[in-house]
Parts: structure tokens; C-alpha cells; sequence
């Protein structure tokens, strides 16, 4: 009997992983369709990842950042008399 038969055809990824396999394509230097062809990846499967990683990526970005006394503008009542008609 042949044993392959009652594996599965293919594996889950964690989020880590797939962020090594994006950043590993990206050193590669080949196109998506290429890499993931040679490795044996869904092109579609990576494109989703990279987008949601990206997304994700993006958030934990902003959250980590914070403001400085140079990102603050100054806002003066002054000329709030002369915007009324």
C-alpha cells in the first residue's frame, strides 16, 4: 500500500512563515510567478499573504509610532474673527 496516498497534499503555513517565504522571494531577485513556481507555492495563495501581511504590517507600524513636539502645528484663534462675515 502506498503510504503518500493518505498524506496531505499540501501544508498550512503559519503568518511567520509566509513572511519568510515573501521576504526569501523578494532577496531572490526572480519575479513571484518564478519563485513560486520553483517552490511548489499557489501564486495566488502568496499574493494573498503578501497583501495581508503587508496590511497587517502597516498597522503595527503606526501603532509604534508616536508623536513628537515637531509634529505638532499650532492652531491660533486670531483669525477666527475675521472668517465671520
Amino acid at each position: 500500500m502506498n503510504i503518500t496516498a493518505f498524506q496531505k497534499p499540501f501544508s498550512r503555513r503559519t503568518p511567520a512563515q509566509w513572511q519568510q517565504i515573501i521576504n526569501d522571494q523578494a532577496i531572490s531577485g526572480l519575479p513571484q510567478k518564478a519563485y513560486c513556481h520553483q517552490h511548489g507555492l499557489s501564486l495566488a495563495t502568496f499574493c494573498n499573504w503578501k497583501k495581508k501581511l503587508a496590511g497587517h504590517q502597516h498597522v503595527d507600524d503606526t501603532r509604534s509610532v508616536s508623536p513628537t513636539a515637531n509634529d505638532w502645528i499650532e492652531v491660533s484663534g486670531q483669525n477666527s474673527a475675521s472668517t465671520k462675515p
